[in-house]
């Protein structure tokens, strides 16, 4: 029994757990049936083996019986706990190491973790954390929440950050119900700071990024996993994969064409070889990821800022063969914005310019920065395409369709998904 007098928590110590202590002293009953207090009866029952005081806690004082009083009430919590987990049977004497992962957070007064609660889940990281910002979705999260549930590999958890949105985005992803899902709520800070708080969040030793409003088709994660177990040792790796650009179910393009070359600089890949690495096709090692995170000074090209930084980490890039994400057009139109900063588009190139060829730099200005000035800076527009057509970054056809572009956006709009719809056989 607890001994008051005693200056300080020592081995001795023992939880009060006697039927009359725990009647009396903390006003624990067990007439209940409950689950909980059946367990917590079997506990009581075993008044000779009495649990011993956590070492952690031994040689610290006390600060008087109320303190000790309270220590042994948790303690009682934690063997009925223990015990309805199966963690402890009642035939053990005293804790173990199976016991300890729970023991240590009840006992310090944090609050436990639904994976702590079991030994078994919280023993066993998920493969795949998969990252979703969200801002304002609640009548696509769904969508896309499924199609991570549709997954036929299982080993995964979703974190969904929502970043302080006006709708009921974090209801309804609740309302999925699924106990991988778990939401996180922040203040509104930003779709890179939404990503970097997920990866904090995350357990799995890969993250998946996902926007909003994507979908993975059904194999995704199962393919990532084959390719990273088929990919050798050494340099820290990124995976990405084409994807299925959706403006309409009569309008679906596949991008990129082609994946990155073995030693082809990221920027050349991005910017001079239509190469895309889309955020919803990404997936990195945790660990990598910790080290690089999203810049939230950004407010657009957040996704092609960390691709370069995560080579300038290392990180070599592979692709997968098939698509394996639908990227809706609605959220791209959304995300990117670039028609409404072209000052932060030339900031960004300007800041790049240390990790970017001349190639790389001319080509990332003549396809995001031409669009957006052609009409108002025309001779600027025509320098900056010259440019890149001497540096080998454009074929003089893709400059001439980028000016158009520019000059009359939604005429080539239209002409660009005729253009697609005749590819694939649709008139």
């Amino acid at each position: 029994m607890i001994s008051i007098s005693s200056p300080v928590w020592s081995r001795s110590d023992r939880t009060a757990r006697n039927s009359d202590s725990a009647r009396l002293r903390f006003g624990i009953t067990t007439e209940s049936r409950n689950v909980s207090s059946m367990n917590l009866s079997r506990l009581i029952e075993l008044d000779t083996n009495p649990l011993p005081l956590p070492e952690f806690h031994q040689g610290r004082k006390p600060g008087g019986a109320q303190t000790r009083r309270l220590a042994a009430f948790r303690r009682n919590r934690l063997a009925a706990r223990a015990a309805k987990s199966r963690m402890r049977r009642p035939s053990r004497p005293c804790w173990t190491d199976r016991d300890r992962i729970s023991r240590v957070d009840l006992f310090d007064g944090r609050p436990m973790t639904e994976a702590q609660q079991s030994h078994d889940v919280a023993a066993k990281r998920p493969y795949f954390s998969i990252i979703i910002p969200a801002y304002n979705r609640a009548d696509k999260i769904g969508r896309t929440l499924q199609s991570c549930l549709a997954q036929t590999d299982p080993d995964f958890e979703i974190v969904v950050v929502d970043d302080g949105s006006k709708d009921a985005t974090a209801e309804a992803a609740e309302a999925v119900g699924d106990p991988r899902i778990r939401v996180v709520r922040q203040a509104n800070a930003g779709a890179s700071a939404a990503r970097n708080r997920g990866g904090a969040e995350a357990r799995g030793d890969y993250l998946a990024f996902l926007d909003s409003d994507d979908e993975f088709l059904p194999d995704k994660l199962a393919r990532v996993r084959a390719a990273i177990m088929a990919t050798p040792g050494g340099a820290p790796a990124v995976w990405y994969s084409p994807l299925y650009f959706h403006r309409s179910d009569e309008n679906r393009m596949v991008k990129p064409d082609r994946a990155i070359g073995p030693n082809e600089p990221v920027g050349d890949y991005l910017f001079a070889a239509d190469g895309l690495m889309q955020t919803s096709t990404l997936v990195v090692p945790r660990g990598l990821f910790a080290q690089v995170s999203f810049d939230t000074s950004l407010r657009c090209l957040e996704d092609l800022d960390l691709c370069l930084r995560l080579e300038e980490a290392g990180a070599k890039f592979h692709m997968l063969p098939e698509p394996l994400v639908i990227w809706y057009d609605e959220q791209a139109e959304g995300r990117l914005s670039y028609t409404t900063r072209p000052e932060e588009v030339a900031d960004w190139a300007r800041q790049q310019a240390p990790r970017l060829t001349p190639k790389a730099e001319s080509g990332f200005l003549a396809r995001f920065l031409v669009p957006e000035i052609a009409r108002a800076k025309p001779r600027k527009a025509m320098s900056i395409l010259r440019r890149a057509v001497a540096t080998g970054a454009l074929s003089s056809k893709r400059a001439a369709a980028i000016l158009f572009r520019g000059l009359a956006p939604a005429t080539y709009r239209r002409l660009r998904d005729s253009i697609v719809k005749v590819r694939h056989g649709r008139s």
